[in-house]
């Protein structure tokens, strides 16, 4: 910014671009939330647009509370989180994902934290997202799965044969299931029940 906004005022323009360009992101996430929450059945219509007002008209506000000095940030919040890592940096700061590599790449599933997964369509991102989703609710720390292009039940589905280890693919071909691979999915289909898994399929 420096060296191709010199002038006071090309830096007064670059801000109020920014500025601008963050307003305009603000409307379009309070118009999607506001299209999400209208779509809920029995949803007010004069509940939802008193609410939407109100953040509509004062975003200042919210900005200024959301903002804190870094007194705060590195002073309050990361006092106690640095000093567990100094007594053991080996020590996870978040939630292990059940994959060494990548809790050491991530550090865990740290709070406040977002995780994006990315890849081509059909490498197995559903399924590496629900290995971790069963071992981290497998460890007792419940979650929250939001499912926009599968039903919860095929999600559950895919889960009870994962935590079986029983292949419905190979079974389906050979027409017939064994005894073993019967108990295994029973003992799966109990197992996965009593996780702590939340799913939510409406889009």
């Amino acid at each position: 910014i420096i060296a191709a906004l010199v002038a006071v005022e090309g830096a007064g323009w670059y801000a109020e671009q920014v500025h601008r360009s963050a307003e305009l992101r603000r409307l379009m996430s309070m118009s999607t939330q506001l299209m999400q929450a209208a779509m809920i059945p029995g949803a007010d219509p004069a509940e939802l647009g008193d609410r939407f007002s109100e953040q509509l008209l004062a975003p200042a506000a919210t900005r200024k509370d959301s903002t804190r000095p870094s007194s705060v940030v590195v002073g309050v919040d990361l006092l106690g989180p640095i000093a567990e890592w100094m007594e053991d940096p080996k020590r996870l700061p978040g939630v292990s994902t059940g994959l060494t590599a990548l809790d050491q790449l991530i550090g865990g599933l740290a709070p406040g934290r977002v995780t994006v997964v990315a890849a081509d369509t059909g490498v197995g991102k559903s399924l590496f997202v629900q290995h971790v989703m069963r071992w981290v609710a497998g460890s007792g720390v419940p979650v929250l799965a939001f499912t926009t292009e599968m039903a919860a039940s095929e999600v559950g589905r895919r889960l009870v044969f994962a935590q079986a280890g029983v292949d419905p693919a190979g079974i389906r071909k050979r027409g017939m299931i064994g005894a073993s691979e019967s108990d295994q999915v029973w003992n799966a289909v109990q197992r996965v029940s009593e996780l702590p898994l939340h799913f939510c399929d409406v889009a």
